[in-house]
């Protein structure tokens, strides 16, 4: 990954997660892990409690949205 002038500023431990995760992109998006999550019903929190349990999404079906947050976005998928 070519460092630009933002990346340059940021703590050298930042820029070392950010090459890892990049590395790893295409594995976690794309490989049978992403597939499995993307086809998966949505799972919170470190318990992996499903979301049928909790309902903490409203009916969003036909309806344009979008996902804030970190990862992939399987919460929208």
């Amino acid at each position: 990954m070519a460092a630009d002038a933002a990346d340059a500023e940021l703590p050298d431990h930042v820029r070392r997660n950010r090459v890892h995760w990049d590395g790893r992109a295409e594995e976690y998006a794309k490989g049978p892990a992403g597939e499995r999550a993307w086809s998966a019903q949505a799972h919170w929190g470190v318990w992996s409690i499903p979301e049928s349990e909790l309902g903490l999404l409203d009916d969003v079906a036909g309806k344009d949205v979008i996902e804030l947050g970190c990862g992939t976005a399987y919460v929208c998928a």
